[in-house]
């Protein structure tokens, strides 16, 4: 099997989101941040926010599905822990040639 490749987007984003991951890191142990940099605790079940595709903003209305997806990490050196949560709709999960 041929390890996944993340899409230069989803690089780019990670990228952009692990540089804000020592700010927070510092006041936990175990981070959990979106990939798109809205505060996970504010996106409220139902909202806009909480059902737009993170990789092309488009919304996905309830019955439509929307994927949810966790990248763990491990930070070298002190042993933190983050998760990056992202949701992307089918076509952007088929574009991701995620499992």
């Amino acid at each position: 099997m041929t390890p996944w490749e993340p899409s230069a987007w989803m690089r780019e984003a990670i990228a952009r989101r692990v540089h804000e991951l020592d700010d927070a890191a510092a006041v936990a142990d175990v981070v959990v941040m979106t990939l798109s940099g809205e505060d996970w605790r504010e996106l409220a079940e139902g909202t806009p926010e909480d059902r737009t595709c993170d990789r092309c903003r488009v919304y996905v209305p309830p019955g439509r599905l929307l994927w949810l997806g966790a990248l763990p990490m491990l930070r070298p050196g002190d042993g933190k822990r983050a998760a990056l949560v992202f949701a992307p709709r089918s076509s952007c999960k088929a574009a991701e040639v995620l499992p």
